[in-house]
């Protein structure tokens, strides 16, 4: 199988499933998927339009339990309120009547999911970056529905291979989702004896049953983010109860020193996961919102700094190109005839020439330089009227 038509890993086959062939109304099951806590999952075919689907199923053993059937549902309710890209698309859900098991009917992806991503590869920080941001964006319209998933975790992500956007985020699995407004101490599943969610990534206040809210969901981001960056879970541990006392009790590592894979952890990852692993609430970010900004702005960061040095290598790349290219001959300088400036002698200004006995000069210097000289000697003094009569 290859790995753009893998979808969920069944690791374990119960027996009662619906055998692949099976019709649900106008769909019929083609293959088993998938399972979880209390449903399985499908890959089906609309029997008309070839349409394919995934159609989830209560398993038959908690078909009998209203609760069990309240919370199947309550998924699929949750998820239609949301309307996310980044969460699986419900389409419709069928209660049973005793001849068919209580159903609903989901998009069906192809990939893989982000837990079986880790198993087969270390992922590089821009990929940590990039699928943690997604992940927090959904979440925080999830929040902003005033709901909480309370059981991410890296079997819950998927990953399509749609061939338009790499790593492309699905959140799924919104069976142990719960109103906020609805969550008291004393929960009606943890008080029958049932621990919601995945001892790896539950928040110290969900595990002690004490109330929770959106910021339930930031640890479990936390638990994920450092499992992608370390390359392993926050506590090592085969032991479940060892692992909750150990949430509960015990500060994890940094991730940078907890790592198991090759190349550096940022400063700034290494401090937001931390702060998502706060045990009090209130130390933790304060919402999706802030996680999802913050991982955005490393991510562009990442990218500014390769850019620099890329920009760099196209201009030094450039200049060998131009030095390559053969020049033209320069054309040799063309030569001018030398200006002669000859100097224009001026008439003598003559005391004949302003009586008027010797003829004019041509208009010009020379003749602004006479009217010069008439207007000093008019400065010499007053005349007298005879001096004028005289004249």
């Amino acid at each position: 199988m290859k790995a753009a038509e893998k979808t969920l890993v069944v690791r374990q086959r119960s027996r009662g499933f619906p055998a692949p062939g099976t019709s649900f109304g106008s769909y019929r099951l083609v293959s088993l998927i998938g399972q979880g806590g209390i449903g399985l999952v499908y890959l089906a075919e609309h029997v008309r339009l070839k349409r394919r689907v995934a159609l989830k199923i209560l398993k038959s053993e908690l078909a009998s339990s209203p609760e069990m059937v309240a919370r199947f549902f309550g998924e699929a309710r949750a998820v239609n309120e949301i309307a996310h890209e980044n969460i699986v698309q419900i389409t419709d859900f069928i209660e049973g009547d005793g001849s068919v098991p209580n159903h609903y009917i989901m998009e069906y992806l192809e990939g893989a999911t982000l837990h079986e991503t880790l198993e087969a590869e270390h992922l590089s920080i821009d990929r940590v970056l990039a699928i943690g941001a997604q992940i927090a964006c959904a979440l925080n319209a999830v929040h902003a529905k005033r709901i909480i998933h309370r059981d991410l975790k890296p079997d819950n992500v998927f990953l399509v291979a749609d061939g338009r956007r790499a790593d492309f985020v699905k959140l799924l699995d919104f069976g142990a989702a719960k109103l906020t407004e609805s969550m008291r101490p004393g929960d009606p599943i943890t008080k029958a004896g049932v621990l919601v969610g995945t001892p790896q990534y539950m928040s110290p206040e969900q595990i002690l049953g004490d109330p929770v809210d959106h910021r339930t969901d930031l640890y479990a981001l936390g638990a994920v983010l450092f499992e992608m960056a370390a390359g392993r879970p926050v506590f090592l541990e085969d032991d479940l109860e060892r692992i909750l006392l150990r949430h509960v009790n015990e500060d994890p590592l940094r991730p940078s020193r907890a790592s198991v894979r090759s190349g550096s952890i940022p400063r700034a990852l290494d401090e937001l996961i931390l702060e998502c692993l706060q045990k009090v609430p209130e130390a933790r970010p304060a919402s999706a919102a802030e996680v999802h900004h913050r991982l955005e702005r490393m991510l562009e960061a990442r990218k500014r700094r390769r850019a620099v040095p890329a920009i760099a290598t196209a201009c030094a790349a450039a200049a060998v190109l131009v030095a390559l290219i053969p020049s033209e001959p320069v054309p040799p300088p063309i030569a001018l005839e030398p200006i002669v400036l000859r100097s224009i002698e001026r008439p003598k200004v003559t005391a004949a020439l302003v009586a008027g006995t010797e003829s004019a000069p041509p208009p010009g210097k020379a003749s602004r330089k006479i009217l010069r000289g008439t207007k000093k000697r008019k400065r010499r003094g007053p005349l007298s009227k005879g001096a004028l009569n005289d004249r």
